[in-house]
């Protein structure tokens, strides 16, 4: 079975205003992406959430169940992390809990 991976970011500066968010599957190749904006006043967390909302939704109507879920956002993985995914569980997916992580980000340069 081929592992897909789902990457999700999304942002908004400053909050209260429009936000945006993408999502990318990648297996062997990137397979689909999207792109969108979330009307203001938006903030920061619900433009990270919709992006992976979006992401799982496509994979979902695509029959695909098993997927690894890659964001640099906190709030996304703790929440698909906990039992706050029970949600997803209904619409016949399944989280494999060693394969949701947080996109590592580099560590400063010491000067």
């Amino acid at each position: 079975m081929t592992t897909h991976r789902l990457y999700t970011d999304g942002s908004c500066h400053p909050p209260g205003t429009v936000g945006g968010w993408d999502w990318i599957v990648v297996n062997e190749h990137a397979e689909a992406s999207a792109l969108g904006v979330t009307p203001g006043p938006s903030n920061h967390l619900r433009c990270e959430v919709t992006a992976a909302i979006e992401g799982l939704t496509y994979l979902v109507a695509s029959g695909v169940r098993e997927v690894e879920l890659l964001s640099d956002s906190r709030h996304v993985i703790d929440g698909m992390s906990s039992n706050g995914c029970d949600g997803l569980h209904r619409l016949g997916t399944r989280r494999r809990g060693a394969r949701l992580g947080a996109v590592p980000r580099e560590a400063p340069q010491e000067s």
